[in-house]
């Protein structure tokens, strides 16, 4: 199947900061320095967690003062929600991209697996802090769980109109899943080794292959209808 590259694609979520706030830098001088703690905190998160996370490592990361820090966030649980919902929001419009364009209906779902593989497996920490946060900020919890409904409903309506199912039962299929697909990689992406990994990787070698199996389930459960 062919592939499509997306910049969070290619390189982690830090990665891509530290390119905008570098060739992009905000005009307002504070609007740099906040750039720069939100990278920071996004390159840690991904490296340590958020347990681990201090706001003494952040500002060290950032070379920011801890005075300066508090003009922008009242504490690392303010940071690290605002650095995960952008994440989020970028992962979201990231594996949208293109879709409602794609006219193959396997391949519109190879691809989108495809991104949602390589976006984990770069941002592994991001991707468990995502988990661990929606638990200690509820804030959080419902900005992830709003964000998430969206993009279920949006990939529903544009599976609906392909597959000729009743949106409403798209809507239902769609979100089992897709909670079938984050379980599997968030048990892939653990710090636990479990006899899974040994499994997948004697099946499926590489993430074209993975992603090949997760798109026959997709594409079985919503066209092969019985």
């Amino acid at each position: 199947m062919t592939e499509t590259a997306y910049p969070l694609t290619e390189l982690d979520y830090p990665a891509i900061l530290l390119h905008e706030k570098t060739h992009s830098p905000a005009k307002r001088k504070g609007e740099r320095t906040k750039q720069s703690l939100v990278w920071a905190c996004a390159k840690l998160l991904n490296q340590i967690g958020y347990q681990e996370l201090r706001v003494s490592d952040i500002c060290d990361e950032a070379q920011v003062s801890s005075a300066a820090f508090y003009l922008y966030f009242d504490n690392k649980s303010e940071i690290t929600q605002h650095t995960l919902e952008h994440f989020c929001t970028a992962i979201f419009n990231a594996l949208l991209l293109g879709q409602p364009h794609e006219t193959d209906h396997r391949q519109a779902l190879y691809q989108r697996n495809l991104a949602w593989l390589r976006i984990s497996r770069l941002n592994a920490g991001l991707m468990r802090c995502v988990l661990q946060v929606t638990f200690v900020i509820p804030e959080f919890a419902t900005f992830y769980d709003t964000l998430n409904a969206d993009y279920i409903s949006t990939v529903a309506k544009n599976i609906a109109k392909r597959s000729q199912r009743p949106e409403s039962e798209t809507q239902i299929l769609v979100f089992a899943l897709s909670s079938m697909t984050d379980e599997f990689t968030r048990r892939l992406l653990s710090d636990t080794p479990s006899p899974l990994d040994a499994m997948i990787k004697q099946e499926c070698k590489s993430e074209t292959e993975l992603a090949t199996f997760l798109s026959d389930l997709w594409f079985n459960a919503i066209y092969i209808q019985s």
